[in-house]
């Protein structure tokens, strides 16, 4: 999967998300991937939705509107061989949402009898922060679960019905597996091409288990955050590794790759690198609209507009396309490992089968890989260099550029 994430808070509204289709397909995208874009409740968070129904009026030209006006966009990536994901948020609503109005019971409830927040541990501020615009919806009880169940598969034949391809299931972990089970079975009934990929970040790695046995196709990995020497990455990548999994070098929950105290030249080829590792480690790799350009405004689910668009700081579109179209080269299930040496960061990734090393040099300075590429002769026939991200066969004196990532690879295409 190659996911491109169009923000619709940055994108405008939905009758103009057309204009950015061709340059999507041309970059190698295959899936456009939109944030939810639902009436949003009093706080004007996209993921504090008052009514799944319908599209709130700052997406379109004046009032709201159903949800179903959407399939022409939709038509139109399909005639462009783009699939459609939205988001699928079941965990909570709209603490001002209609079916608080309507279905009070279908809330998770304090002693008190007031309605629950949901909340997460904040590392940094260590205690819990409560999103007091959200309220939880109750999966403990079995008459409100199956009640729930009930609205969620009415909702999901309304988006199969106009088209949608796939679904991110928001906190897919805090969800009962048998709720997502008897969803995703439901949905594949109507449509068996359907994708569902599972928000897992941040949870433990028995709940990403048992979260993709449901029936998920996708989990999303943590490679964003890997400094790329800690253990940590490796082991829950390993423990995981034929989960096909998404990864990402910013997302719309993230600060954006491209920073300003450096230069234009520094943060497009840290964002080539970025992207390139991220697809190097996963089955899939995602992209919010912007980074192609270097955007340095982080996405707010608030506060981002389509006044947020900057000038670009770089353009890495034939970047971008050139490792879409390479994706597959590197793109099997294997387990990773570090051989670090020296000055190099060395990324192995194998199975019983087939091999890839990503080599990353941040030493300052050209690094000559004749030692390694002689200890490992015969396993690597081509390589990759994030210099011209051309497959081509491997010099025996090849050199890393400072910053700069290569592949070596078995290529047998």
């Amino acid at each position: 999967m190659l996911i491109y994430n169009l923000f619709p808070r940055l994108a405008g509204p939905y009758r103009e998300w057309k204009k950015y289709i061709y340059k999507i397909k041309k970059m190698g995208f295959d899936w456009i991937y939109i944030n939810p874009f639902h009436t949003m409740g009093y706080s004007k968070s996209l993921y504090s939705i008052k009514n799944h129904d319908t599209i709130d009026k700052i997406f379109c030209n004046k009032d709201e509107e159903p949800i179903e006006n959407i399939k022409e966009f939709v038509t139109l990536c399909h005639q462009n061989d783009l699939k459609i994901m939205l988001d699928l948020v079941i965990n909570h609503t709209a603490i001002d949402s209609h079916l608080n109005e309507k279905h009070l019971d279908w809330y998770l409830k304090q002693p008190d009898q007031s309605i629950v927040h949901p909340a997460c541990y904040n590392d940094t501020l260590h205690r819990k922060i409560f999103w007091y615009d959200l309220a939880q919806l109750n999966y403990q009880d079995k008459k409100t679960t199956d009640e729930l169940i009930s609205y969620w598969k009415n909702y999901l034949k309304k988006l199969i019905a106009i088209g949608i391809d796939g679904f991110r299931c928001d906190a897919a972990y805090q969800i009962p597996p048998l709720v997502w089970k008897e969803l995703i079975d439901y949905s594949k009934n109507l449509n068996p091409s359907l994708l569902f990929t599972a928000e897992t970040l941040g949870c433990r790695l028995d709940e990403t288990i048992a979260t993709y046995h449901a029936g998920f196709d996708y989990i999303f990995n943590s490679v964003h955050w890997w400094d790329y020497q800690s253990s940590w990455f490796i082991d829950d990548f390993n423990a995981t590794y034929q989960i096909p999994s998404i990864g990402f070098p910013e997302s719309h929950d993230t600060l954006r790759v491209s920073k300003k105290n450096y230069n234009a030249s520094e943060n497009k080829n840290n964002s080539i690198c970025q992207y390139l590792m991220a697809a190097f480690v996963s089955h899939g790799v995602m992209v919010p609209i912007g980074f192609e350009f270097g955007f340095q405004k982080a996405l707010h689910v608030q506060e981002t507009t389509p006044l947020d668009w900057e000038e670009n700081t770089f353009n890495i579109c034939c970047e971008l396309t050139k490792i879409n179209k390479l994706k597959n080269i590197f793109s099997f299930s294997g387990t990773l490992s570090t051989h670090n040496k020296g000055k190099l960061i060395v990324l192995k990734k194998e199975n019983i089968n087939q091999s890839s090393v990503l080599i990353l040099n941040n030493s300052g300075e050209k690094i000559n890989l004749s030692n390694f590429l002689k200890q490992n002769d015969y396993l690597f026939t081509h390589k990759i260099d994030s210099n011209d991200l051309k497959l081509s066969n491997i010099e025996r004196d090849h050199e890393v550029r400072n910053n700069g990532i290569t592949i070596l690879v078995s290529h047998q295409h």
